[in-house]
């Protein structure tokens, strides 16, 4: 009986938690998890009688996306690597344009706060359809347990999803850069990602009963859950990079970064419920006021820290003082984070949530041998997590004329995955290893081109990445899951900027396929 008890499918298998809900950012995939149906069976013994979705409240607060540099100038003009605008946020995107600045300059990176209802504005993010999705899935869990896929009306009632996009504002970083006669160096921090995730559920109910040969009712199961889960995300970036011209027209630069990156998470699940048989015995869990009762519940804690450092080299061509000919490669690079992480939990022992097509998942003999019902403590260790970020090969061109227009091309190679990686080892209740196991997940970049063009004050920049996502998860040795999709990821952006004076200058990115969709720059000279 798949659908019995969702929370009990969270609790079957630790690791499953954690190779879903990291690729969906922790909270999207949690969802899923327990609003997912199994594989249906021709014959089911079960049936679902009812399915309530209860409410669910999820809050994101983010700022920063993986592939953003500092500043805004660069991502306005379509990604460009241009070095026809030194200033200090180059040392994030083409470092040879160092060489090619004069005097002492910073620049500040800035989000605006904003809150978004994902059900109606979060639709370009992605974000708007979280409600019908789980719905399907409660809807498809209830079919797959009951005879012939029929489910009776009013049996399944829809959840109610109650969710927030807030992006967090204020400053997102800053460079400063001085240029001697002979070389320019700068310095820069900024925050690349932030994602913080908030979720709880509440009042989700399931009434569920199996069925003897005759097809009468043998055993119900009533249960209630209730849980939250906490994830935060941070990834901090410190540069120092040096620029200087060869020539007068030919420019070469390098950017050493540093990384440090933090993850945080915990949760407590805990559902509520009674088992009884059609003799009128019955079992309650969770419930203190029993006199006998079995524990069923899933905790998770965890910290984790770590740090990478990557190099940037660039060279800069200006066969005229209005083109601008780009060459940069950007090394890839890890960041180990270990640290403390479990997930304790309690499982049905008569549940057998891994059950084939045709195999009975609510196992009737051991209910009866357990005298009802009968729950293991299962631990899942999970030493740290290796996160993978690519490198790049970016040839550019770039122009501009009538001192307002503005044209640029990039093609970019990738280097490597963005991905992620971890181990884990699960125990019994005497700390015997049932199980262990890699995971090993993210996306295969190939190619991207981006075009940006228009006037200084207004450009438009579009272009895509062609990728493949993959996924390898190796079980008690061996290779259990190898899957591999293309991607077609397009980009789009507006922007610009405008001098406010002869030392202070304003520049502003907007790109729907950015978690901060919305950033400006202010830059200031000496």
């Amino acid at each position: 009986m798949t659908g019995i008890v969702q929370q009990v499918k969270f609790n079957q298998d630790g690791i499953t938690f954690l190779r879903r809900v990291l690729p969906y950012f922790f909270v999207l995939v949690t969802l899923l998890i327990f609003a997912s149906g199994s594989n249906a069976q021709d014959d089911p013994s079960s049936r679902i009688d009812r399915l309530r979705g209860g409410t669910v409240g999820v809050k994101f607060k983010w700022s920063g996306e993986i592939f953003a540099g500092l500043g805004s100038r660069a991502d306005a003009m379509g990604g460009s690597i241009s070095t026809l605008f030194p200033d200090p946020e180059t040392i994030s995107s083409n470092p040879a344009g160092l060489g090619y600045a004069h005097g002492f300059a910073f620049t500040l990176d800035w989000a605006p706060p904003l809150q978004i209802d994902p059900t109606t504005l979060g639709k370009p993010f992605g974000l708007g359809d979280i409600e019908d999705e789980i719905n399907d899935s409660l809807m498809e869990t209830a079919k797959n347990n009951s005879p012939g896929g029929v489910v009776r009306p009013g049996t399944v009632e829809d959840v109610r999803l109650n969710s927030e996009l807030d992006m967090r504002g204020g400053l997102k970083g800053g460079a400063a850069m001085y240029a001697t006669r002979y070389f320019t160096i700068a310095a820069a921090f900024h925050q690349p990602f932030r994602l913080e995730t908030q979720f709880n559920m509440a009042g989700m109910e399931v009434l569920a009963v199996t069925l003897d040969d005759n097809g009468d009712e043998s055993q119900r199961i009533f249960t209630t859950i209730n849980g939250n889960l906490n994830a935060k995300l941070t990834l901090n970036n410190s540069s120092i990079g040096v620029g200087t011209r060869l020539f007068h027209n030919l420019s070469v630069g390098a950017t050493f970064e540093n990384f440090n990156s933090d993850f945080e998470f915990s949760g407590n699940f805990l559902p509520e419920g009674i088992i009884s048989s059609a003799g009128g015995d019955t079992r309650a869990f969770n419930d203190p006021a029993k006199v006998q009762y079995d524990s069923l519940f899933a905790t998770v804690a965890g910290d984790w820290e770590g740090s990478g450092r990557r190099l940037r080299s660039g060279l800069g061509f200006h066969p005229n003082p209005n083109i601008s000919l780009d060459a940069v490669v950007t090394l890839p690079f890890s960041i180990d984070l270990s640290g403390p992480f479990n997930m304790i939990h309690n499982n049905i022992r008569a549940l057998n949530l891994n059950a084939d097509e045709d195999e009975e998942v609510f196992d009737i003999d051991v209910l009866v041998e357990d005298n009802l019902t009968k729950t293991e403590k299962k631990i899942t260790e999970v030493p740290g997590l290796r996160l993978e970020m690519p490198g790049s090969v970016s040839i550019g061109f770039s122009s501009k004329w009538n001192r307002k227009y503005r044209v640029s091309l990039v093609l970019i190679k990738y280097i490597e995955n963005l991905s992620y990686r971890f181990t884990y080892r699960q125990f019994d209740s005497l700390l015997v290893q049932t199980k262990s196991g890699e995971v090993f997940q993210g996306l295969n970049l190939g190619n991207s081109v981006r075009l940006g063009g228009g006037i200084e004050q207004f450009m438009i920049g579009v272009g895509a990445v062609f990728a493949e996502s993959f996924s390898q998860i190796v079980e008690n040795g061996e290779l259990t899951t190898d899957t591999r999709n293309s991607l077609f990821l397009p980009f789009i952006s507006l922007g610009g900027g405008v001098d406010l004076g002869s030392k202070f200058r304003l520049d502003y990115v907007l790109s729907l396929n950015a978690s901060s969709f919305f950033r400006f720059s202010t830059t200031y000279r000496l």
